[in-house]
């Protein structure tokens, strides 16, 4: 089976994008709360209705998820779940922004 799918990877690889990726979604969660260029005005622009609202959930959401695959906990639900939010977010978002009733 490893001829197929290749050597497992290396756990110090593993490790530096765990670190990685933890780091840029807890940094970009508290940016969304410290910067209102990076928050607040960034979803007004963008055109979100609820703007502030929805700045400072995202943000925790991203402080959150970024805490939880730094420490290694959850990640394999936390990427399906992310992405499942994420996109069903982004569709109710923009029916909101075009007018549909949903």
């Amino acid at each position: 089976m490893d001829k197929l799918l290749g050597a497992p990877p290396k756990i110090a690889s593993a490790i530096f994008i765990r670190l990685a990726v933890g780091l840029i979604f807890f940094t970009q969660g508290i940016l969304k709360y410290i910067d209102p260029h990076m928050g607040v005005l960034r979803f007004t622009k963008i055109g979100f209705p609820y703007p502030d609202f929805t700045a400072h959930f995202v943000g925790t959401f991203e402080i959150a998820c970024g805490f939880l695959v730094l420490i290694g906990l959850f990640t394999s639900r936390l990427g399906k779940n992310s992405s499942l939010a994420g996109t069903w977010l982004r569709s109710r978002m923009s029916a909101w922004i075009v007018g549909m009733q949903v």
